[in-house]
């Protein structure tokens, strides 16, 4: 989860690093996305989601919020380089950037990964896949993926962005070298752009295809970088309001109504869970699915991230405190969640064999309701006791 916080995966702090106000609507919406991907899990493992109608239908999609990571992560990271280059400014240490993702990610993933491994609660392949799982690269490594703690293959998706952004910064910068600022802008914009380009060609040519690893390739950050993109071109038209009369009142009237935007991000999302006819559960889809799918998860992000980081006020709703607080622990939510509902090697979790309950089987109430409610304490602990301090002390 983000992976990003963003993807969960960033502090929560009074400004951004480029000195701007911080948008508590970004946090109410990763935590309200961390708490879906929550129910969407929960609901799997009831067996819940392939059943007919149209809420079974709507919630086999809730994966979609792992898009709304990553297009958080994409704005909430690359904006402080934006503001740079086009105020040229010089960016900031590539290391020093790498360092504090550190921080941020793995001293509560090890610790999520080494208790889970000691409570049986999770298996890893052996030494190779402990490896794998260790450095958050098990997401580029075929059988590997879903090894660890399953749904942290975001979170190694994640680490690729963060390892390529700096880079990718540099090279904005060299490329707007002597342009003005709104042509840089412009500049930077359309760079982004190529992230979507690369992502849509490459899932079309090895989504289905006999190249190695291909059934993995969604995993990553090249098959995700559309993603990406989405918060990555919202930054750019935010820092463009700071050099361009017309840019501001874009910005103006197209946000005045954030709920518009989150009510079409909601009928996006049914016309996708419905008009499509994705597969669901486990099984893939055609080539022709997957870039519907991909397309359509797209819009549903965009419709989401771009009011929570855009607007002035991001809406009242997802700015609201308890959302904010839930955006705060909403990393150690996604790490941890899985633990109550899922089991190795085809096992129930210690929750299903407590009731005598069985995978797609189970009362989707209540174990969503003892999954939450767990989820949010153990969340809460890994930010409190661990990561807030982290935090403050490599600041």
């Amino acid at each position: 989860m983000e992976i990003a916080t963003h993807h969960a995966l960033d502090r929560p702090t009074a400004t951004l690093s480029s000195g701007r106000p911080r948008l508590p609507a970004a946090d109410g919406l990763r935590g309200v996305a961390a708490l879906l991907i929550v129910v969407y899990h929960t609901s799997f493992t009831a067996g819940t989601t392939v059943g007919p109608g149209l809420i079974p239908a709507v919630i086999a999609r809730l994966d979609v919020c792992v898009p709304v990571f990553f297009g958080l992560s994409g704005f909430l990271l690359f904006e402080p380089y934006v503001a740079r280059i086009v105020h040229d400014r010089p960016l900031a240490s590539a290391t020093t950037f790498w360092r504090r993702r550190a921080v941020r990610i793995f001293p509560a993933y090890w610790t999520a990964l080494a208790i889970q491994l000691a409570l049986g609660a999770i298996a890893v392949s052996g030494a190779v896949g402990l490896l794998l799982s260790v450095t958050l690269t098990h997401a580029y490594a075929g059988i590997y993926v879903l090894s660890g703690i399953s749904q942290a293959w975001s979170v190694s998706t994640e680490i690729g962005y963060y390892l390529l952004l700096p880079l990718f910064a540099l090279l904005c910068a060299r490329m707007a070298r002597g342009w003005a600022p709104v042509q840089r802008v412009m500049l930077i914009a359309a760079m982004c752009g190529s992230w979507i380009v690369i992502s849509t060609v490459s899932r079309a040519l090895i989504h289905g295809s006999s190249l190695p690893y291909a059934g993995n390739f969604r995993f990553t950050v090249i098959a995700n970088a559309d993603y990406f993109a989405i918060g990555m071109i919202l930054a750019c038209l935010v820092v463009g309001t700071e050099v361009s009369p017309r840019i501001a009142a874009l910005r103006l009237a197209l946000f005045q109504r954030p709920s518009l935007w989150y009510a079409a991000s909601l009928v996006v999302l049914v016309l996708v869970s419905t008009q499509l006819g994705l597969p669901r559960g486990l099984e893939e889809g055609s080539t022709t699915q997957e870039l519907a799918r991909q397309a359509g998860y797209s819009l549903v992000a965009l419709l989401a991230v771009a009011p929570a980081c855009c607007s002035l006020t991001g809406g009242r709703f997802f700015g609201s405190k308890p959302l904010v607080w839930l955006g705060v622990v909403s990393y150690g939510v996604y790490l941890w969640h899985e633990v109550f509902i899922t089991a190795p090697h085809g096992r129930e979790s210690f929750l299903l064999r407590w009731f005598g309950w069985h995978v797609f089987d189970a009362p989707v109430v209540p174990l969503m309701a003892m999954t939450i409610a767990g989820s949010l304490a153990l969340g809460a602990a890994s930010w409190y006791l661990l990561e807030r301090p982290l935090l403050e002390r490599f600041r």
